[in-house]
């Protein structure tokens, strides 16, 4: 069977997750292809999946995190990009010729393969959204809630909503629990496999006794404030070792004038899993 996964490219989070899900359905005999943008697109490159763009969705941050007042300020060209992408999506489509299609929380793609007439299973970790909680403007939580029904709606047509958590931590709408399933988090390596915290942290050059924090940021650009932060104020962290993981939109040697005996930046790695494992 021939599937193609379209991914949020916001950051690589999706991205990253999807390709744990692309290796599992490859082991089981199925061709795989991906659609995405941005840093998520930048991700799934490195992987040998044949891989096709959309037009990216853009987003406003500040202070380390997306501004979503700012962020639909700017937004005002969104059903523009929609129908854009949706037309992008069915050129692809008919190019790739999928038996089924996953889309990992890009909402135009449900509707895209309604009208052509391919089954689409929906992977997300929100169904009812919740960014008006950091703001007052009444403006923007009309506008969530035109979003939440809209998404309730576009879900309702998929043939599946797989939820990548247990259950109890994700709310679901009434109107979709007969249509969702929890799958667990979608990882790439199995967690029993990888070697004991003892020998991680003798391969990687650290004692039993030291503090270890590990932090990452994610793939998006927004990182880079908060490495900056982490750095100034290191002193103040109690820890011996705080290992700091770049994304890929962000290098480690872009900073400086942090303490290098405690704080240490690498570059992005596909061997987060080991490295948690190891810290305190």
């Amino acid at each position: 069977m021939k599937i193609l996964i379209t991914t949020c490219g916001v950051g690589i989070g999706h991205a990253s997750r999807d390709i744990a899900l692309a290796q599992y359905l490859e082991q089981n005999q199925h061709q795989i292809e991906f659609a995405s943008y941005g840093s998520g697109l930048n991700y799934l490159k490195k992987y040998k999946y044949k891989t096709h763009n959309l037009p990216p969705m853009n987003f406003e941050g500040k202070e380390g995190e997306i501004n979503i007042e700012e962020s639909i300020k700017q937004s005002k060209d969104i059903p523009f990009t929609f129908i854009k992408s949706m037309y992008k999506e069915s050129r692809i489509i008919k190019k790739s010729k999928p038996d089924i299609i996953i889309s990992d929380s890009h909402y135009s793609m449900p509707i895209t393969a309604k009208f052509l007439n391919i089954p689409c299973y929906i992977i997300t970790n929100d169904l009812t959204f919740g960014f008006s909680k950091s703001t007052e403007l009444k403006s923007i939580k009309y506008f969530e809630k035109g979003i939440r029904k809209f998404i309730i709606e576009i879900t309702k047509g998929c043939q599946k909503i797989l939820i990548p958590d247990i259950p109890g931590n994700i709310q679901i709408p009434e109107e979709l629990q007969n249509k969702t399933s929890h799958i667990g988090p979608l990882l790439h390596n199995n967690y029993k496999q990888i070697d004991t915290k003892e020998n991680l942290r003798k391969k990687h050059k650290f004692t039993n006794n030291e503090k270890i924090i590990v932090v990452t940021i994610g793939g998006s650009e927004f990182g880079k404030i908060l490495i900056k932060n982490i750095c100034t104020i290191s002193e103040q962290i109690k820890a011996d070792k705080i290992i700091i993981f770049t994304g890929l939109e962000v290098k480690s040697e872009s900073f400086h004038n942090f303490n290098k005996e405690k704080l240490i930046i690498k570059d992005f790695t596909h061997n987060l899993v080991e490295w948690m494992k190891l810290s305190t």
